[in-house]
C-alpha cells in the first residue's frame, strides 16, 4: 500500500535537502562569526545547524516509519561564504528562514489538499510549529543586533548571544 503520495515523497525529500543545505549555510556563517571574534555567536549558529541536521531526520524518519525509502541527497556548498559583518549574517538567516518558512507551508498546503491528514498532523506539529520558533527566533537576533551595533556595543551583543545558548 501507498502511504504517501510521489509528490508528497518529492517534497519530503526536498525539505530532508534542505534541512541539510541549511546545516551547511548557518556552520560557514558560524566560522565566519567565530573568525571575526563573535565566539558566543559562533558557538549559537552551530547550534542552529546542529537543530537543522535534526529537522532533517524527521523527515527521513517519518518516510521511513511509513515503509518509503527517503533519498540522501548530496549537498552542495553554500553559494554564499564571505559576510562582511555578523549583521549581514544575521540578516541573511532571517531571510533564509522565511524562505523555509515558505517552503514548509507549501508541505502542509500539498498535505491538505491531498487530504493526507496523518501527513498535516505530522507537518503541522514538527514542520510549521518549528518555524514559528525559528521565525521568533531570528528576529529577535536581528533586532538586538541592530540595537547593539547602533550603539557600537559588541560586547553586550556578545553577552546577548551568551545568554541564547542551550
Amino acid at each position: 500500500m501507498k502511504r504517501l503520495s510521489d509528490k508528497l515523497v518529492e517534497l519530503f525529500n526536498f525539505r530532508i535537502k534542505a534541512e541539510l543545505e541549511s546545516s551547511y549555510l548557518y556552520e560557514a556563517m558560524a566560522c565566519t562569526l567565530d573568525f571575526k571574534g563573535f565566539k558566543y555567536a559562533a558557538k549559537l549558529w552551530r547550534e542552529d545547524a546542529e537543530g537543522e541536521r535534526l529537522h532533517a531526520k524527521w523527515a527521513i524518519d517519518y518516510m521511513l516509519g511509513l515503509d518509503v525509502l527517503p533519498t540522501i541527497p548530496t549537498i552542495v556548498v553554500p553559494k554564499e561564504q564571505k559576510w562582511p559583518g555578523i549583521k549581514e549574517i544575521v540578516d541573511a538567516t532571517v531571510v533564509h528562514e522565511d524562505m523555509v518558512t515558505s517552503q514548509c507551508k507549501d508541505l502542509a498546503k500539498l498535505a491538505l489538499t491531498s487530504e493526507d491528514t496523518l501527513t498535516y498532523s505530522f507537518v503541522a506539529d514538527h514542520y510549521l510549529k518549528e518555524q514559528v520558533e525559528e521565525l521568533q527566533k531570528v528576529l529577535e537576533r536581528q533586532k538586538y543586533t541592530q540595537l547593539f551595533l547602533e550603539n557600537k556595543d559588541y560586547g553586550a551583543l556578545e553577552k546577548y548571544f551568551k545568554h541564547q545558548l542551550k
